[in-house]
């Protein structure tokens, strides 16, 4: 204890000294302890550099009801009493007294006394937070030390940490396909209207036909999104039933709640869908009108597209298929820059000839075809003289080499298949 007060009537502190304090006051008092949740680790530090000391001797007042707050303390080592006006006029009256009782009765005769607080305690916040005039008086009981945060430390760290949040919320929004193209003025009205707000797993968010408050950003955490549709069942009621059009599952950077807000004929602006956290969650929400007049107002286009139920069913699926593109591409891009290209070699092009047959056996008024011959040797006009061909194919009935079976040749499609198979051909 004794070291601790040692460190904090020392103004200039190392990093161990700050650490010692950070370790002390996070043990002793709530108040710090809630404070370090909210501020950066770094502002949170800061603090401990800036905390000073300070003690009164026993039976001295420390400030009275209607005094200006400027500071708040934290009891140290001693014990203070606590007195709230009766009334408006309700004055101190002074002198000098030996014992508390007396500082109840004379001093303080018009007040009423509330209570005691002891080391471990911490008065006065209120001052930290607003220079408003002090609802009570404090009057120390026992020797008194104190740890003391001033206004202006306490409001300059918070500023820091205020803009240290309004600039993570700001390039978080800039990171949401909805704004994307936005300029910086559009943004920062938009983030005027931001609202941080935590969920614990399994919470639901909004649920069907609850109206429509907010449009909500996903800092991190998963939301499962349920839409419902309207269907009529078959029948001479014709009453109306809720059935599941689609349930999808969102992440960081995507939102939610302002589908709705697109149709004109949503009964009521009320919800056709709910969410409900499968993790714990941190989410940035907007008031649902501010969300869309300055949509509109702000946005290339004059009013934002209405997506459709199945569309934002897949919503989520499609970011996944885009993302996986880009990334493909960029490792292409990679791979073209590793590698050099390399030099394509001439090819120097050799003109296919087709193979048609010049072989046939005639068996019932048809060509089958066996062998296969270029076109350009059947082109030639020894080949389709009669006699040569008598010559050659012994076996090719006289009565069929005439010109009818020359100009089947002549007329016959050229296969692009395997010579092997088999082809027979019509002889007119």
């Amino acid at each position: 204890m004794q070291e601790i007060k040692t460190i904090l009537q020392t103004e200039i502190r190392n990093h161990d000294q700050i650490q010692e304090l950070e370790e002390y006051f996070f043990k002793q008092f709530d108040y710090i302890r809630n404070l370090k949740s909210k501020l950066d680790a770094q502002l949170y530090m800061m603090l401990f550099e800036q905390i000073k000391y300070e003690k009164f001797p026993p039976l001295t007042p420390i400030f009275e009801a209607g005094d200006i707050g400027r500071r708040m303390y934290f009891i140290i080592d001693g014990t203070v009493g606590i007195f709230k006006p009766k009334n408006a006029d309700a004055k101190p009256h002074p002198g000098k007294y030996h014992t508390f009782q007396e500082v109840t009765e004379r001093r303080y005769f018009q007040y009423q006394f509330v209570n005691i607080l002891k080391a471990g305690t911490y008065f006065g916040e209120v001052a930290l937070h607003q220079k408003g005039p002090r609802n009570a008086s404090v009057c120390s009981i026992t020797k008194l030390e104190l740890a003391v945060i001033t206004y202006d430390t306490y409001q300059k760290i918070l500023s820091l940490a205020g803009q240290q949040q309004n600039d993570y919320k700001f390039n978080f929004l800039k990171s949401i396909s909805l704004f994307e193209g936005w300029k910086d003025s559009a943004l920062l009205a938009m983030l005027m209207n931001c609202e941080e707000q935590y969920y614990s797993p399994f919470t639901y968010i909004f649920k069907q036909n609850q109206p429509i408050d907010f449009v909500y950003f996903i800092v991190s955490g998963e939301v499962k999104l349920k839409v419902f549709r309207r269907i009529e069942e078959p029948g001479e009621s014709k009453t109306q039933i809720n059935k599941i059009d689609g349930i999808t599952h969102l992440t960081t950077n995507q939102y939610f709640g302002d589908m709705e807000l697109y149709y004109e004929d949503c009964p009521n602006q009320l919800r056709s869908s709910e969410a409900q956290t499968q993790s714990s969650c941190k989410l940035l929400k907007i008031c649902a009108r501010q969300f869309i007049d300055n949509y509109r107002l702000f946005s290339t286009i004059s009013k934002p597209r209405a997506l459709s139920q199945r569309q934002l069913h897949h919503r989520s699926s499609m970011q996944k298929i885009r993302d996986k593109v880009i990334s493909q591409k960029i490792n292409l891009q990679m791979i073209k820059v590793q590698d050099a290209p390399k030099q394509i070699e001439e090819i120097h092009f050799q003109p296919i000839i087709p193979q048609i047959p010049i072989r046939f056996k005639v068996k019932f008024g048809q060509v089958q075809s066996q062998d296969y011959l270029s076109q350009r040797s059947l082109l030639s006009n020894d080949l389709f003289n009669p006699d040569r061909l008598r010559q050659t194919f012994g076996y090719v009935p006289m009565k069929c080499v005439d010109q009818t079976f020359i100009n089947c040749v002549k007329q016959m499609r050229i296969s692009k298949k395997s010579p092997l198979r088999k082809r027979t051909f019509s002889i007119k």
